[in-house]
């Protein structure tokens, strides 16, 4: 259903459905809806 929608794309992984970004955990722990999430390079993300 979802690759019926978002389409099949070539990835670091192989051909399939992307869902967003690949990334690496800096700290672990726990993200809830409205945390400011920032990448370790880069801007800071503000929620919508």
């Amino acid at each position: 259903m979802i690759t019926n929608y978002r389409g099949r794309q070539e990835s670091v992984l192989g051909m399939g459905a992307c869902f967003g970004v690949y990334a690496e955990v800096v700290e672990p722990g726990e993200v809830a809806v409205g945390d400011l999430l920032r990448p370790a390079t880069g801007p800071v993300a503000t929620p919508a």
